[in-house]
């Protein structure tokens, strides 16, 4: 969550300020100097769902529904823009945080009573772990399962994968898995979550049936018919 400090919003300014209307979107085509000084913000606001990133020709792009934002900005209106943009951070984390006690209550249900003691939620206690629940394989496999657990469309199950995400991912291969949760107007649905075992492999590997646009990364699901949940 940003402080509201007034270097930080600054920079949100400025770099919203970079938008130009073309082609019927507010786009945004950083040089490698802009693109480093504005990182941090920039990753913020895909994470936030404002911006969007169009590997077709590498530019950024404002969501429709997030317009309003970059009036603001243009405009000076500081106040009700940060406050509006944390009352956005503050919902996307309340629902991450409902994805994330749903996958709890669904792991020790799937191990059953006599080993739901083994599932730890441990976003809770260190969100920079790089998962979110520690959990087991099995009643009769002991061994340890890492989950980092998204909240995602059901459209598209797109989400924003971090690199230290990924080194864990990539450090714990086959004992690491993705909880993708659903969310939609009627809630987490985690009944259709999709559990990808050794993601970055399954996700980040040719032919993974993933569209992967790397800036962060943010990867999406093809559009291949119903699958099996691993």
């Amino acid at each position: 969550m940003p402080s509201k400090g007034a270097d930080w919003w600054v920079e949100m300014a400025r770099f919203l300020k970079g938008f130009a209307f073309r082609e019927g979107e507010y786009r945004y085509r950083e040089v490698f100097e802009a693109g480093h000084r504005f990182r941090f913000v920039r990753n913020f606001l895909m994470e936030a769902g404002v911006v969007a990133f169009e590997p077709s020709d590498g530019s950024y792009r404002l969501t429709g529904e997030m317009l309003w934002l970059y009036e603001r900005a243009v405009q000076g209106r500081t106040g009700s823009s940060f406050d509006a943009m944390t009352e956005l951070a503050r919902r996307r984390e309340l629902v991450g945080l409902a994805a994330e006690e749903q996958v709890v209550n669904f792991e020790k249900e799937r191990l059953g009573s006599a080993f739901e003691g083994d599932v730890i939620h441990v976003g809770k206690l260190d969100s920079a772990a790089g998962y979110d629940v520690v959990s087991r394989e099995s009643g009769e496999d002991s061994r340890r399962r890492y989950i980092e657990v998204k909240a995602v469309s059901p459209v598209d199950w797109e989400f924003y994968w971090s690199e230290h995400e990924i080194a864990v991912a990539r450090a714990y291969g086959e004992r690491y898995f993705l909880y993708l949760v659903p969310v939609s107007d009627s809630g987490v649905l985690v009944r259709d979550l999709l559990m990808i075992c050794d993601p970055s492999t399954a996700v980040l590997g040719k032919q993974s049936g993933w569209s992967v646009k790397r800036d962060g990364l943010r990867c999406s699901r093809f559009a291949t018919g119903d699958e099996d949940n691993e």
